[in-house]
């Protein structure tokens, strides 16, 4: 009996092509992964700058950079972003950086799970903020645990 071929993926989805030809080497799953990681941070800066109705150009001079910069940020096979340049790009525009955590899929790749259910909002961190928005605001500890303190 021949062994069975794989089923052909749809030739406009590069994405499931690379898969069928490249999927079993080691490594694949977090290479894609990061790759994704790294679209999605140039897809944002993309977007943010797209929603203020800003050009390449006038971004750059907001955050004291040149448009070459800026197209480089906005490519997916970029690699440099940093905290600092999304809070620079961020406070341009009177916006901040969000940072979340999700739980892992069951394989241990970085993309995130979908949800099973409606689950409590995730952490995150504001970048420059000194606590997750997620956490109470700073009480005493007799505060929490209803005691009241006398001097």
């Amino acid at each position: 009996m021949a062994a069975q071929k794989k089923a052909a993926a749809p030739r406009n989805d590069a994405l499931a092509v690379l898969t069928q030809m490249f999927g079993d080497t080691e490594g694949w799953d977090e290479r894609v992964a990061a790759a994704a990681d790294t679209a999605r941070i140039a897809e944002e800066i993309y977007a943010l700058r797209e929603r203020h109705g800003l050009t390449q150009e006038d971004l750059a001079v907001r955050i004291e950079s040149t448009q070459p910069a800026v197209a480089r940020l906005e490519s997916a096979s970029y690699l440099g972003h940093s905290i600092s340049i999304l809070r620079r790009i961020a406070a341009a525009v009177g916006e901040q950086v969000v940072v979340r955590f999700v739980p892992m899929d069951t394989a241990g790749t970085r993309r995130p799970r979908a949800p099973k259910a409606p689950a409590k909002k995730a952490p995150m961190l504001v970048v420059g903020d000194t606590a997750p928005r997620s956490a109470p605001a700073h009480r005493s500890k007799s505060a929490v645990h209803g005691r009241k303190v006398t001097a």
